[in-house]
């Protein structure tokens, strides 16, 4: 059975959550050892695209304090995870 990997990422306030490029490849040496049952990896870099959605439920965005990734951020764990070899897409 072949599967896709979803890699969702958290931009830390102060400190990364598990953005860090030492996280990024400690989760791709685990996928890798998954062998040939894993043929694509997500990253799904975190955004901020509810906010409107929440103004208008009347509720207070609880992840405003989050940071959005760069450009520079998001190709930076792209280029590693494509070095293992596996197709890469951001955002699924």
């Amino acid at each position: 059975m072949r599967s896709y990997r979803n890699n969702p990422h958290l931009n830390g306030i102060g400190e990364s959550l598990n953005d860090s490029l030492e996280e990024v490849r400690a989760r791709m040496d685990l996928v890798k050892e998954l062998g040939d049952s894993v043929r694509q990896v997500d990253i799904l870099p975190y955004h901020r695209y509810g906010v409107g959605k929440y103004a208008r439920l009347g509720l207070d965005y609880p992840l405003m304090e989050l940071e959005e990734y760069t450009d520079e951020q998001i190709a930076e764990m792209r280029a590693l995870v494509d070095s293992y070899g596996l197709k890469t897409t951001i955002g699924g």
